[in-house]
């Protein structure tokens, strides 16, 4: 039987497994490269990975940006119940695997509300330093979302929001 699953695989027995093989240079996408391309009406792709192996299939292909979330992964159908501690581990999981697209962290909700600039900023730094990410996502466009994305961005981190309709 070993023989015949020899005659399937092209890999020598000894080689141990190295991970999928990038398609492209394995050059980080920056805010730069997506500026460039949004300048010259490129378009941008973006996905959201939960674990590494989600992660390390990105770099298999063109993907420009790789958000971090935990919500579906976990079987909610709401953003309220995951807890810092628990996207710390998404995003850690996510940095080791993506290696080319921009990795871009979900605050989870309470973790910027409280305090709009300093625990803000606290936990954005938080998911950068601890969970290997470049930017962070959050949620709404009320004033104190606002104020928290001037505060982190105003730290040097980039931000992404997304916005909630009134009721949702």
């Amino acid at each position: 039987m070993a023989s015949l699953l020899r005659c399937f695989n092209n890999v020598p027995e000894n080689t141990v497994y190295l991970g999928l093989t990038a398609q492209n240079s394995n050059k980080r996408v920056t805010l730069r490269h997506l500026r460039e391309k949004h300048l010259s009406s490129q378009p941008i792709t973006m996905v959201t990975a939960y674990d590494y192996p989600a992660a390390g299939h990105l770099d298999t292909t063109a993907i420009d940006i790789c958000l971090v979330a935990a919500m579906v992964v976990h079987g909610h159908d709401t953003t309220l119940p995951i807890m810092l501690d628990e996207m710390l581990v998404h995003c850690r999981t996510v940095a080791r695997g993506a290696k080319t697209p921009l990795l871009i962290g979900d605050l989870p909700f309470g973790t910027y509300e409280s305090d709009p600039n300093q625990v803000a900023v606290d936990t954005a730094v938080w998911i950068l330093k601890e969970g290997g990410m470049e930017a962070i996502k959050l949620e709404g466009g009320s004033p104190s979302r606002i104020v928290a994305s001037k505060a982190i961005v105003e730290a040097g981190i980039a931000v992404m929001g997304h916005g909630l309709e009134s009721g949702t």
